[in-house]
């Protein structure tokens, strides 16, 4: 909580607590898009929307019939 981070006088306030509140929010949201894109770089631990982006980089095709699991072994020995 940002809350935290300033003096009890100053988050005493109702507008600052509600602004904070809204801030931490919105860094929830940077923080859990921030952790997608960092795993969405290891092909082990990514999700399909970056398995279908390193196939397209890689060129493989018609794998759209396969589990995601055996996507995933393909990249990895490609």
């Amino acid at each position: 909580m940002l809350l935290n981070y300033i003096p009890k006088f100053l988050a005493d306030i109702k507008e600052l607590q509600l602004i904070f509140s809204s801030l931490d929010l919105e860094i929830d949201t940077i923080n859990k898009y921030v952790k997608e894109l960092f795993l969405g770089q290891f092909i082990i631990y990514c999700d399909i929307k970056y398995i279908e982006r390193f196939e397209k980089i890689l060129g493989i095709n018609n794998v759209s019939h396969l589990s995601t699991e055996a996507r995933r072994k393909k990249l990895i020995l490609k």
